[in-house]
């Protein structure tokens, strides 16, 4: 059944592991976080309109806290 996601500490290291890389991505290269982490939540079959609700959240976040930067610099 889709949405069905089971948080065992495999899945949370994964996630962890998923979430530096692709921060570090989408800081390094400029994309958009959403697009890293959109298709890795797809894959651990999260329901498509919380992991796109997801993907905004963080892709809001950064684009929030990168204005704080440019502005105190």
């Amino acid at each position: 059944m889709k949405g069905d996601f089971e948080m065992t500490f495999k899945t949370i290291m994964l996630l962890t592991f998923i979430g530096f890389t692709g921060g570090f991505i989408s800081g390094g290269f400029g994309v958009g976080a959403a697009l890293i982490f959109n298709p890795t939540l797809f894959q651990f079959n999260l329901h498509p309109a919380v992991a796109s609700g997801t993907g905004m959240f963080i892709t809001m976040f950064g684009a929030i806290s990168s204005t704080f930067i440019i502005i105190i610099f």
